[in-house]
């Protein structure tokens, strides 16, 4: 039993090619610190398919304690709390203050990261237009959007279609929206496709950085949960 579980939830499976293909591919152990920086100079939507490790978090970090970034408010939407808790802690000690939706709500001219399940608090402000030119960064953006089409706690409780009609608008009215995760799928890539207006599609750009960050590593499969903790035990 505790194998079917391992197996069930743990399985390598490997990443589905793109048959959308990337604006521009670029091979770079780090995003660095000026990534986006130089990348808003020429596009308002961007998309970035780059590996875990290489400074996606790090990269929009740098940019919010930029010139350009001083000047805007972001909302950082997550798919998982673990993640937003994370991103919390990890602004918070680069001195940028934001508000973390289980402990407060969100005002006005702070910045503020949400799960997507709990988006629709933001849907008033939304409709009162104070999110408008605020930045977007949507960290685990594939696996936001999976969650998003394919969660039953979603059509449980009814706000499927609220929340991808309030996403699609928080989308069209931003300032800039950052999208990464170490897999872009063609079906998020057809959502964005699909969200923005003709006229915004020109000002969206699709970057696969091709590093690998785990390349030439060997790796095993394990096949239960108590031998793996088990091998973390023995780990640093």
């Amino acid at each position: 039993e505790n194998a079917r579980t391992a197996l069930d939830y743990y399985k390598y499976k490997p990443a589905l090619k793109n048959r959308k293909n990337p604006h521009q591919k670029i091979n770079s152990q780090k995003l660095g610190y000026e990534f986006f920086q130089n990348v808003v100079k020429k596009k308002k939507f961007i998309v970035v398919k780059s590996d875990t490790g290489t400074g996606k978090t790090t990269s929009f970090k740098s940019f919010m304690n930029s010139t350009e970034g001083k000047k805007c408010r972001f909302v950082s939407i997550v798919s998982r709390i673990s993640l937003g808790l994370e991103q919390y802690e990890t602004f918070i000690e680069e001195d940028i203050d934001c508000g973390f939706y289980e402990n407060e709500a969100f005002y006005p001219g702070e910045n503020y990261i949400c799960q997507i399940d709990s988006l629709l608090k933001l849907k008033w402000w939304n409709e009162e237009g104070a999110l408008c030119d605020y930045v977007l960064f949507l960290d685990e953006f594939n696996s936001m959007i999976t969650h998003l089409f394919t969660s039953d706690t979603l059509s449980k409780n009814g706000i499927r279609i609220p929340l991808i009609e309030l996403l699609i608008d928080l989308i069209k009215n931003a300032k800039y929206v950052f999208m990464t995760d170490a897999d872009i799928s063609d079906p998020s890539l057809e959502f964005l496709d699909y969200a923005l207006e003709e006229k915004q599609k020109d000002d969206m750009i699709f970057i696969q950085n091709e590093y690998k960050h785990n390349q030439d590593r060997k790796a095993e499969e394990i096949f239960d949960i108590d031998t793996i903790i088990n091998m973390m035990k023995k780990q640093p």
